[in-house]
């Protein structure tokens, strides 16, 4: 009796130890989301001004005419 408990107790340190990293984890990767996202919203937004500039709005007739 005394064996399985020791053994319950080892498998539940093991597994606290393991839930913690990954909760380490978890929160390491949510950090670099949230700091992709921001970059991705920089990124679009250059990508706006940069991707349709304004046309010059043209009131003449082209020389052919």
């Amino acid at each position: 009796m005394h064996t399985r408990i020791e053994n319950l107790e080892f498998a539940h340190g093991y597994l606290q130890k393991t839930v913690d990293e990954l909760h380490s984890v978890v929160l390491e990767q949510q950090r670099e989301i949230l700091e992709l996202q921001r970059q991705i919203r920089i990124l679009a937004e250059k990508l706006q001004t940069v991707a349709a500039p304004a046309l010059p709005e043209i009131h003449e007739k082209p020389p052919h005419y």
